[in-house]
């Protein structure tokens, strides 16, 4: 019976490491990523009755990121991803009821997403991705940290058995805040859209 266990033991660990080889999508990994990005800032309900007129603001965002992919089924990877763009972006066109012009940005912006993907060959295949997502405000008067949520989708696709190509959009909705500053308030939220091509290495 112990050596019918073995054998059948055995056998398992054979068929997962054959799986595992043979899946590339599976293990560490480390990507790079460029593209355009949109975000649509909202400063609102000043309790001072100051006015604001908000534009977007947009760049090209450099994304760095690194994940990891555990095999739900031949077909089918789950994951974890941290990402951070290390590019700030800016509008310098945010007017105030005082006719007064400044400069608003986002610096520090970061996610931490669960990716869940589905092969379509053994080097393709397409995933989604929902997490949490913040940023804090730079060269504001007053800066603050505003948090949401990103959901995501992309196509990945290997070159070899470590390198891989991959395109992929992000919606990116940060919720009202309510921000205090000093004897008066007022509330933002932000919404984003990001369109990314990269590569990146398994390992």
């Amino acid at each position: 019976m112990k050596t019918f266990l073995c054998l059948c033991l055995a056998c398992l660990l054979s068929v997962f490491a054959a799986h595992a080889e043979s899946n590339r999508f599976i293990g560490g990994n480390i990507h790079i990523a460029t593209g355009y990005q949109l975000n649509t800032p909202e400063l609102y309900n000043y309790s001072n009755s100051q006015t604001t007129s908000n534009s977007n603001i947009n760049g090209i965002p450099l994304v760095i990121g690194l994940g990891y992919s555990l095999s739900l089924n031949p077909s089918t990877v789950i994951g974890l991803a941290y990402e951070k763009n290390l590019v700030d972006t800016y509008t310098t066109s945010l007017s105030t009821g005082s006719s007064t012009t400044e400069s608003l940005g986002y610096t520090n912006q970061q996610r931490y997403s669960l990716t869940g993907g589905y092969l379509l060959s053994s080097f393709s295949m397409v995933y989604g991705k929902v997490g949490y997502a913040s940023l804090t405000t730079t060269k504001a008067v007053n800066n603050f940290d505003l948090n949401g949520y990103v959901l995501g989708a992309g196509y990945k696709l290997f070159l070899n058995n470590s390198q891989y190509v991959f395109a992929e959009y992000n919606h990116t909705r940060m919720p009202n805040t309510k921000v205090t500053v000093g004897t008066y308030s007022f509330d933002a939220r932000s919404v984003g859209h990001e369109l990314l091509f990269g590569l990146g290495l398994q390992f």
